[in-house]
């Protein structure tokens, strides 16, 4: 049995390659590359075995751009750094060579302790404001009590020309604290310069807000201020003769700010800023992309139009009709320092405020300080204000 199953067995040919049993055979080895072609096919065949040890492909292109980016990002960074101490440094070193005004002796000239100062005794005793809001609530309510304290008398919400002119004639001897709202100002537009109306209804709200401060200050003159001006002490003594503007804190936008007026009734320099306000509304309207704010009808047309008033000026005319006085600054030692303060709770604001300060050609006046130091009234606004509205 065992030498007839050796003998049907093949002879080996020593040519053929040895073929191992099917067990051990690897069936991820190449058999087309050994055999070619012909090799015959398995009727099942078994499907190759993949090799679960995979190592990802190195690809230097998807990692060169994230490299470059956080390159970009420091360096980015590092020179927006560098630009701020370049910034900072001079100013602060500016800052302690130089020194601003004695508030306290420019107070004293304007009073009357230094040198004689022409200032009018006949602004009206009357203060405005605006709100959207009356009566008065939180913040402004606190700001207000203080105009109270120190100018004391009533608070009105204006209804009408009439109600107004009552409340003058009753209480000539008082204070009198208007609140002016949207609806207001429209009131007021529609019964003392209907002529202007349709331009003051075509303006944005912020425009309208400008606009009707600078018509109740010529119809009735007086006080304005922000609402969220706070009164330290009586001023009204160093009130200037005509329009007296607030110097602004800062110099690269404007010279002066409508945040705190003061005026003589009826006085001219008002028709001109009006009538600017209404030609710069239709030169918005032509150009493509319009103008700011600040242009239209706030501080930096303002001061534009204080610059031409100066220009055309003359004294000897005004000793003829007071409505042609001067326009005068209100120096922002004493009434508008750089503000600081409760709305300055962000590291955006800090730092804007930090920044206009020390940067020389934008800074006006002196910083926000202590009360003792013959502070008049003391702006609470936020530095983004004055960065971004003016």
């Amino acid at each position: 049995m065992i030498s007839r199953r050796l003998n049907t067995q093949k002879p080996l040919d020593n040519d053929s390659p040895l073929t191992l049993p099917s067990s051990s055979y690897d069936a991820s080895y190449d058999e087309e590359s050994q055999y070619g072609n012909d090799l015959p096919t398995s009727p099942n065949p078994k499907p190759p075995v993949k090799s679960t040890l995979t190592l990802p492909p190195v690809s230097k292109a998807k990692q060169g751009p994230k490299r470059s980016r956080s390159k970009k990002l420091i360096t980015v960074t590092l020179s927006f750094l560098l630009f701020l101490l370049l910034i900072l440094l001079p100013g602060t070193l500016y800052e302690s060579l130089t020194s601003d005004p004695d508030p306290c002796l420019t107070f004293s000239n304007l009073s009357g302790g230094g040198p004689k100062t022409v200032y009018n005794p006949n602004v009206p005793r009357i203060i405005h404001t605006q709100s959207k809001n009356f009566p008065l609530e939180g913040k402004e309510e606190f700001f207000m009590d203080s105009w109270r304290k120190v100018f004391p008398g009533p608070v009105i919400l204006f209804q009408s020309v009439t109600q107004l002119t009552s409340y003058i004639e009753t209480s000539p001897s008082l204070h009198l604290h208007i609140i002016w709202t949207d609806s207001s100002c429209l009131t007021l537009f529609t019964e003392l310069s209907p002529s202007l109306l349709k331009t003051y209804t075509s303006l944005k709200t912020i425009e309208k807000i400008d606009t009707c401060r600078y018509l109740f200050l010529r119809e009735f003159g007086g006080v304005y201020h922000d609402v969220d001006f706070e009164v330290l002490e009586d001023f009204w003594n160093v009130l200037p003769q005509g329009v007296g503007l607030v110097e602004s804190p800062y110099r690269y936008n404007e010279r002066v700010q409508n945040s705190l007026m003061s005026s003589s009734v009826g006085h001219r320099f008002w028709d001109d800023v009006l009538e600017e306000v209404s030609r710069r509304k239709e030169k918005n309207i032509e150009k493509p992309f319009g103008i700011g704010v600040l242009q239209t009808t706030g501080p930096s047309m303002l001061s534009d139009e204080m610059v031409k008033w100066q220009a055309k000026y003359d004294s000897r005319l005004t000793a003829i009709k007071p409505s042609y006085g001067p326009v005068s600054i209100l120096d922002c030692n004493l009434f508008h320092r750089i503000p600081r303060g409760i709305y300055d709770t962000t590291y955006g604001n800090i730092l804007a405020r930090e920044y206009l300060t020390r940067l020389v050609p934008m800074k006006g006046c002196g910083n926000f300080k202590n009360t003792e130091d013959c502070q008049l009234t003391r702006h609470w606004g936020r530095a983004s204000w004055t960065m971004l509205e003016g």
